[in-house]
């Protein structure tokens, strides 16, 4: 069990030759899916939620879905 903190770090060399063991940062991209795919989001949100997008828009990574009136 980590603490508030504190940090573990793996090597994923035998996992995927391709990395290499190289280490990856915080938020940095590992592979795509470039055909789409589908995506179940489920929140909870203050009543004065609004959304920017409407039911089967696409949307794209980083998109804001909405905002907070």
């Amino acid at each position: 069990t980590l603490l508030p903190g504190e940090f573990s770090q793996l090597s994923y060399k035998a996992l995927n030759p391709r990395l290499n063991g190289v280490p990856l940062k915080k938020g940095q991209e590992v592979g795509g899916f470039k055909l789409g795919s589908t995506v179940v989001l489920v929140f909870s949100a203050p009543n004065t939620f609004k959304f920017n997008v409407s039911a089967d828009q696409t949307v794209k990574m980083g998109e804001a879905l909405g905002y907070v009136a």
